[in-house]
This record gives C-alpha cells, sequence and structure tokens, in this order.
C-alpha cells in the first residue's frame, strides 16, 4: 500500500500574494505611462530587473519574462520617458507615498 503524501499549495500562495503585492506596489507608476502599450510593458520590464539572472539587458530579460517579444520590450524602453522633465521626488508617486507615513 502507497502512502498518500498530502499536496500543499504554499508555494502556489506565496506566488500569488507576490504577484499582488507586485501589482499594488507598482499601480502608481503606471499612472504616469501615457499609452496603454507602455503600461502593458512597464510590469514586463520591472519583473526582469527583479526577478532572477545575471543579466539585466534587454535581451537576457526578454527571453526571462516574455520570451519572442524582444524588440517590443527593447521599444518601451527606448521611447517611455514617464518621468522626463519632472523630478521624481516631486511625482504622483512620491506624493502617494508621503501621504501614508
Amino acid at each position: 500500500m502507497t502512502a498518500v503524501q498530502p499536496t500543499f499549495k504554499s508555494d502556489e500562495l506565496a506566488k500569488e500574494h507576490g504577484e499582488r503585492e507586485f501589482e499594488r506596489w507598482l499601480a502608481p507608476f503606471l499612472h504616469e505611462f501615457g499609452y496603454p502599450s507602455q503600461r502593458k510593458w512597464a510590469p514586463l520590464y520591472m519583473r526582469g530587473l527583479l526577478g532572477p539572472g545575471d543579466r539585466k539587458s534587454i535581451e537576457p530579460m526578454a527571453a526571462r519574462v516574455c520570451p519572442g517579444e524582444t524588440l517590443q520590450l527593447h521599444y518601451f524602453v527606448s521611447t517611455s520617458r514617464p518621468f522626463a522633465g519632472t523630478r521624481l521626488g516631486t511625482s504622483a508617486c512620491s506624493s502617494r507615498r508621503r501621504g501614508r507615513s
């Protein structure tokens, strides 16, 4: 007779919780992007920067977070300037952070 091993979903729950926390953290920054396509690519770019992997250039990050979409991720990075001409410290993101403290 074989013993039945219990299935634990703690890894899945932790991943879901981490994803919700990431989305909550990223939300104020996404409002700074003017176009829906930029709001689509920003989370992927941030996942590439924050996630595992030694190389943080576009090609290796794209291979990890959005395989086959290297050009689109590169275009996002080269054309998105949500904070150009402003000080990040005076942006809505920083204002929101100050409001919580």
